[in-house]
């Protein structure tokens, strides 16, 4: 918490194994909220040490809603965009693998149902592919997805309570559009 009151990530690198570094902050949405909103950040640094964050927001410049951010070095993080559309996204997490980023999202879908959409990007994090429906709907309830890696195949983890749970590999097109 900022100030006592405004929700903000920061990230620090540990200079040993017992000299953290300085905390840096890395979003600046300005959400007022004296709780805990159980939406956490979701960090992956790649090989070549560049930082991929995304997070959820209930308010700020550009609105309630998941967004994505990334730094080269972790001191600077460039301007988010946001990662949702028509409907709130919530519970995003990243996984970056060489040159290639993935991000998977939950996202409402009415009337109590829930969906997970992905995005990739191929370029590390420059440009970034249409957001695509990875699983269909739940509607009895699901998880958080979750991202995993074996090697270079990235796997999406979502357990459903009517389905239980389900794995995908991950390969959708990459585009250029954000």
């Amino acid at each position: 918490m900022i100030d006592g009151s405004t929700r903000g990530h920061g990230v620090l690198r540990f200079a040993s194994a017992t000299d953290p570094g300085p905390p840096r902050r890395a979003t600046y949405d300005g959400w007022k909220i004296k709780a805990c909103p159980h939406h956490g950040p979701s960090l992956s640094i790649a090989a070549d040490g560049s930082h991929h964050l995304v997070w959820f927001t209930g308010e700020g410049p550009r609105g309630p809603g998941a967004f994505y951010a990334r730094s080269a070095d972790g001191r600077r993080f460039w301007p988010a965009f946001r990662l949702d559309g028509a409907r709130p996204a919530s519970h995003a997490v990243v996984l970056a693998r060489g040159s290639r980023v993935h991000i998977a999202y939950r996202e409402f879908a009415p009337p109590e149902g829930a969906r997970v959409l992905a995005r990739t990007s191929g370029d590390g994090g420059a440009t970034w592919s249409a957001p695509a429906e990875i699983l269909a709907t739940a509607t009895k309830g699901s998880d958080h997805p979750f991202l995993v890696a074996s090697g270079d195949q990235v796997y999406l983890s979502w357990f459903t309570r009517a389905e239980g749970l389900r794995v995908v590999a991950l390969d959708p097109p990459v585009g250029s559009s954000r």
